[in-house]
């Protein structure tokens, strides 16, 4: 696993977030999973999320919480997202991105049927 450490300086404060991501797949979907940062004053984590690496379309604020359901980001099937996450603390200072992980939105076959085509003689 691969560790970032961010430090932004404010004044009178320094943030500081190590942040791992690691991308899991569990019966209810795309999980994507981070070390808590310890910080005391911590407030959450914003997860940044688009189609061109380092290069982020979209933010959702997902609390103060150590994983996210990518289910919940309606993408698009058969396109490659980038993710990367920050930490805010309670005064509003938010840390520099975490890692980038890449994720393809796959096609999902319905239970039951096959993502074959039809074969004829």
């Amino acid at each position: 696993m691969k560790y970032l450490i961010c430090r932004i300086q404010h004044p009178a404060t320094f943030l500081l977030t190590v942040i791992s991501l690691l991308l899991t797949s569990s019966s209810f979907g795309e999980v994507l999973t981070w070390d808590t940062n310890s910080e005391a004053d911590l407030a959450g984590y914003n997860l940044y999320y688009g189609t061109l690496s380092h290069n982020y379309s979209f933010v959702v604020d997902v609390g103060n919480v150590t994983d996210y359901n990518l289910n919940n980001l309606n993408l698009n099937e058969g396109l490659t997202y980038y993710m990367a996450l920050t930490s805010y603390d309670t005064s509003g200072n938010e840390s520099g991105f975490s890692e980038e992980v890449d994720y393809f939105a796959e096609y999902e076959t319905p239970e039951g049927e096959d993502n074959c085509s039809e074969v004829y003689n």
